[in-house]
Formats: structure tokens, sequence, C-alpha cells
């Protein structure tokens, strides 16, 4: 069908799924064209593809991809997965709130170089509590906490997981009239999927208890208590868990005098 009247059309997660694939299977492109089509054929038959896509239409997206992505020529040809995943979270007009946005994107030998959008006043959570010397009152907290969930469902809703959330990687952007969080440093991110991740990425003591007694994390669940462990941390003015024996047997702690909810009151 690929020759024929209809074209496929890809999507975002597309995108992000043939890159991660074409990095995990990079042996299989090197060498003679034969071994590049026989490279294209598994990527396409892993994303289940191979009888809409051909391994030749498959190629000349991958070489349109690095034109779009400003990827370098030189020995190696991947476009890096943090590309692709804040091209994917950060598109649209006008572009989602509670998410920085990428500007542009260099290759460099030995490193990446990546242009991102900064607001102005603005400064990391981690700062903005850690400089005042007290923690967040529960108002100003149920508004940062409103705002990283509503992005964290809009990347989940573009199929990507975040993967290391916590107070260094939300930026705070302040001014006199409005007080507005956004999530940064997609360098751990990754497809957002129902089969657990069995390959850690993230800050250790973010980390939810699963992957301790498991070795796995879910992506849903796993964020669920990134978050909570964030809210935590802004409401006490310190980091609940110091390891992991903490994080798998240490129950909640919550200030005296917080709001609670009627269910919880009951």
């Amino acid at each position: 069908m690929d020759g024929g009247t209809f074209m496929y059309k890809w999507t975002d997660e597309d995108v992000a799924r043939l890159i991660r694939l074409h990095q995990e299977n990079e042996a299989l492109f090197s060498g003679r064209r034969n071994a590049a089509q026989q490279g294209w054929e598994v990527v396409l038959k892993e994303m289940g593809l191979q009888d809409l896509v051909s391994p030749a239409r498959a190629a000349k997206k991958w070489e349109n991809l690095k034109k779009t992505f400003k990827i370098l020529e030189g020995r190696q040809q991947e476009i890096p997965l943090e590309v692709a995943l804040l091209h994917i979270v950060g598109s649209g007009n006008p572009a989602p709130k509670g998410i920085v946005r990428l500007l542009d994107s260099f290759k460099v030998p030995g490193e990446l170089l990546l242009v991102l959008e900064r607001p102005v006043p603005c400064k990391d959570l981690f700062d903005y509590v850690s400089n005042r010397g007290v923690h967040l009152e529960e108002e100003e907290t149920k508004v940062i906490m409103r705002q990283l969930l509503e992005a964290v469902q809009v990347i989940y809703d573009r199929g990507v997981v975040h993967r290391d959330l916590k107070t260094e990687n939300v930026l705070i952007e302040s001014d006199s009239s409005h007080l507005q969080a956004h999530l940064i440093d997609f360098g751990c991110a990754d497809l957002l999927r129902d089969r657990p991740f069995t390959k850690f990425r993230g800050t250790t003591l973010y980390t939810a208890p699963e992957w301790f007694t498991e070795n796995k994390l879910h992506g849903v669940s796993s964020t669920v208590w990134q978050l909570r462990t964030i809210m935590d941390e802004i409401l006490h003015l310190r980091r609940p868990f110091s390891n992991a024996n903490e994080i798998i047997q240490k129950p909640l702690m919550l200030q005296k005098g917080l709001s609670v909810s009627r269910d919880e009151a009951a």
C-alpha cells in the first residue's frame, strides 16, 4: 500500500519510537545497502508498520528527521531521544503550558547542546523553596501541584513519561501577576507504555518503592510517587527520604494543620 495511493501519516509517537528503535538496532544499519534494509524491516515490524510502510519509505523519513532535528553529519547519525520527546511534548500553537519548549539543538563532539526556552524571572523549585528558608504555605503548594499535574497530563496525552520528576526539574516562573511551574530536563524521559520499565532512570531519592522491591517501575504509578515526594518536600522544607529503606518503610508524615478532604476526615 505504501507504493499506491495510500500514504501512511507518521504520528509524533511513531517518530519517537522510530528514533529509539533505530538506536537499539544501530548495528543493523551499518555496512551495505542490504544491511540497512534489514534494519528497517526489523524496526517496522517492531512498530507494527511492516504492511503500511516500505523500508525505502522509512529510510526517507529518517533522512528528513535528521534535517528537522538539525543533527550534524558525523560518525554517528542517531537522533537523540530527548530531542524528539521535547519536540513532541512542546509542539503546538499555542504551546502547552507547564513545559519548557525546545528552541533548537546542536550535536558537537562528545555532547548535545539544547537551546531551551527560559522564562524570566525564574528559578528551579528547589531554590525557590530553600532560598526562603521556610516551607511553602498550603495554598501556594496547591497552585504548584495543580500546574504540575496538568503538565504531566499533557505529556501523558502525547505518549511521554518524564521519569525524573523532582524539585530541581521544575522551573518556577514568578512575577507580580502570576506563578507558573514548568517541567524541564527530559533526559530520562521515555515513551509511555503499559509494561513496566526494567532499566533505572531518574533520581534515587524520588524513586518509587517498587524499584527497590521488584526492580521495575510503572510509568504512571512512579510518576504519582514522584509528585507526592515533591509535595512533601516543599510543604516541609526537607526531602522525605534519605535512603531506599525509608522509601520502602517510612509512613507518610504531614505537618499538623493541613486541610483534608471530607473522605479523609471521615
